[in-house]
């Protein structure tokens, strides 16, 4: 079960080539298997700093974070968080 919204999922699955489409996007198996190399990530990660309207920090640029869906969102959702509220 995802615990992610159908956004993030949308930015990811174009950067594994690997993965079957036909089947679901499994939370915690590993994205290198599903075909995210070091050099995919790089692109990943400005599609995610654009479509989510943040920066990474240095600090959260690890094989931790980038190790299956479940790492990465829980790494982006944590500045979705940290996001202001806005003001009427």
């Amino acid at each position: 079960m995802r615990d992610w919204p159908q956004e993030f999922e949308d930015v990811l699955l174009p950067h594994l080539p690997d993965h079957d489409p036909a089947e679901p996007l499994d939370p915690d198996a590993p994205l290198g298997d599903a075909g995210l190399t070091s050099i995919a990530v790089v692109g990943l990660m400005v599609d995610l700093e654009s479509a989510f309207d943040f920066e990474f920090d240095e600090d959260r640029v690890t094989a931790d974070t980038f190790y299956s869906p479940r790492s990465l969102w829980a790494v982006v959702a944590t500045y979705r968080a940290a996001e202001p509220l806005p003001v009427d």
